[in-house]
């Protein structure tokens, strides 16, 4: 978990996030889960997703691996809600605010459960 952190680049400046908002895109967990919060019907389809490692050992994670269920095992959602907001010092900015991880990952599941993108109050409500 701390692979992003411990491989910031030396230049603080050099952001990956070029957007006025969010915080420097050094958390690739936390674009992800800002592209979900966009995307309603992706963002539910991940979530409903189970778990899973390589068990046929071809180097890439598909449906067609089986499901992980061992003690270590952890889904990002897991990852992203069992971390301290302080975990993301690496990847804020003075407006961010602490809890950028966080609130990408509150953002994703409500557009997943809603069918809504996050904030667009303008949008037709979805049958549930």
């Amino acid at each position: 978990p701390e692979i992003w952190s411990q491989n910031l680049p030396y230049d603080q400046k050099m952001a990956i996030n070029l957007g006025p908002d969010g915080g420097r895109g050094f958390n690739p967990l936390t674009g992800l889960m800002e592209a979900m919060s966009r995307h309603p019907a992706a963002a539910a389809e991940f979530f409903i997703e189970n778990l899973r490692e390589d068990t046929n050992n071809d180097g890439i994670v598909t449906l067609l691996d089986g499901d992980s269920r061992g003690k270590d095992a952890q889904s990002v959602v897991d990852y992203m809600l069992d971390k301290k907001p302080t975990d993301d010092w690496y990847d804020t900015t003075a407006d961010s605010g602490p809890a950028l991880g966080q609130k990408a990952m509150g953002n994703a599941l409500e557009a997943a459960v809603t069918g809504r993108v996050p904030g667009d109050d303008d949008a037709p409500p979805v049958r549930h």
